[in-house]
């Protein structure tokens, strides 16, 4: 038997196994290397287009022509509207005035593997692999202004604008939809005596973000895994209530 033919062709074999192995294994690690990347540009793009829409659902509440609609592209994820957050409000005013507002304002989502991208009463947060972040922040505001017959007096002037999105949009896989947004103010309330408002935020998928946020305006906070509580005193108050309908319509 000739062995030293025997011995090269084991040595052949065994080369060419080490070849192949490390092959397939710079193919598979280029290969998760080129989807990671090609997920991150597609993640940028979604967060991009969301600001859009976030434009367009805003200039439908202000814009003076309450039906908006943008064109968006489905790209194998899933749009859809849920029913939360539920939203409570208490107002407080120095006359003893009590009155109490509880709402659900839903919220529009797209989602795409592991990340999901939400507009919830005006804000833009997303969450990938678990991680959270605020794209753009929710329209509750505090504003110190100057008063006209006091120069130096300031008042607390707190302004909280709710959107109640409602609709049957679910819509997934690919191509594109036109989103189309109806929007109507639903009521206003306006108190130029001081008082205090609390505000309650239940069932969000955001709550840390809420948290986070809220938390900027207020020392008086509250915050658990699904709800956040806050007290705001004020000097002046501003609440508006817009009704944000979301229609859909499949591009061919």
């Amino acid at each position: 038997m000739n062995f030293k033919g025997v011995s090269e062709t084991v040595g052949y074999i065994f080369i060419f196994g080490i070849v192949m192995t490390t092959v397939a294994y710079a193919f598979i690690h280029v290969s998760a290397i080129v989807k990671d990347t090609s997920d991150k540009y597609k993640i940028e793009g979604l967060r991009e287009s969301f600001k859009r829409i976030q434009n367009v659902f805003f200039l439908s509440a202000y814009g003076g022509a309450p039906m908006q609609s943008i064109q968006s592209e489905i790209q194998g994820g899933r749009f859809y509207l849920s029913p939360e957050p539920e939203i409570k409000i208490e107002v407080i005013d120095s006359s003893g005035s009590h009155s109490i507002l509880n709402t659900n304002i839903g919220a529009l989502n797209f989602e795409y593997g592991n990340y999901r991208i939400s507009i919830e009463n005006g804000a833009v947060y997303e969450n990938y692999y678990g991680f959270e972040r605020t794209v753009v922040d929710p329209r509750i505001f505090i504003y110190q202004i100057e008063t006209q017959s006091t120069p130096g007096n300031y008042h607390k002037v707190l302004t909280i604008i709710l959107y109640k999105v409602k609709g049957n949009l679910s819509v997934s896989g690919m191509g594109a939809l036109d989103l189309i947004f109806i929007s109507n103010l639903n009521s206003s309330m306006l108190k130029e005596e001081g008082g205090y408002v609390n505000l309650t935020i239940e069932k969000s998928s955001f709550t840390k973000k809420w948290c986070e946020y809220l938390g900027l305006l207020t020392t008086e906070i509250r915050c658990a895994d699904d709800i956040v509580t806050t007290s705001f005193q004020f000097d002046k108050l501003v609440i508006a209530i817009f009704d944000v309908e979301v229609r859909y319509r499949i591009l061919s």
